[in-house]
């Protein structure tokens, strides 16, 4: 009995340990790390624009105004490398409330959350834990002005930490077979 015990804990672990915490949750400016990238609109280009393209992403939707992102349908932003957390500083909007939408590469819905903005400005942000966002939907209600978008990757654990994991693994194991 208690081997069965043992066995099932050891994998619970294992589980958890590879596959992580399922869901978003909001996140604020302060909780994206140092390799957080940022995409600020530059004030010097002709305007309208209706998509961007850098080496990281691609916005299109909506029109891009000499102070920031302007949109009245929505837009969408996709990633070359997929990310795992999404933020963007608003500047203006009309309505109370946002809605972001996350997908994957194979265009599966990820997450989608809502916000109802409380103060101007405001920042919304989602982290979704894993890096498996390929593309994002931004949908308001109305007329919307994003200044900056900041986005990063999730800290994929290293080999040795894997090895660790599994040489204990492996010593479980072996403890249980030995008794």
């Amino acid at each position: 009995m208690i081997k069965r015990v043992v066995a099932g804990i050891m994998v619970a672990l294992f589980i958890s340990c590879v596959a992580g915490a399922a869901g978003a949750v909001p996140i604020v400016r302060a909780d994206f790390d140092s390799s957080a990238l940022e995409y600020s609109f530059p004030k010097t280009w002709a305007y309208p624009i209706t998509t961007i393209t850098t080496d990281e992403l691609t916005i299109t939707g909506g029109v891009v105004q000499s102070d920031g992102y302007n949109d009245y349908n929505g837009f969408i932003i996709e990633f070359n490398s997929p990310i795992s957390a999404l933020g963007m500083d608003l500047v203006r909007w009309k309505n109370s409330s946002i809605e972001m939408t996350l997908y994957d590469s194979a265009d599966n819905l990820l997450e989608q959350y809502t916000w109802t903005l409380s103060s101007y400005p405001d920042f919304i942000g989602l982290d979704i834990g894993t890096n498996d966002t390929a593309w994002a939907a931004i949908t308001p209600p109305d007329d919307i002005w994003i200044d900056n978008i900041i986005y990063q990757a999730a800290a994929v654990p290293e080999p040795a930490t894997f090895l660790l994991l599994g040489i204990g693994v492996l010593g479980m194991a072996g403890l249980w077979k030995k008794s």
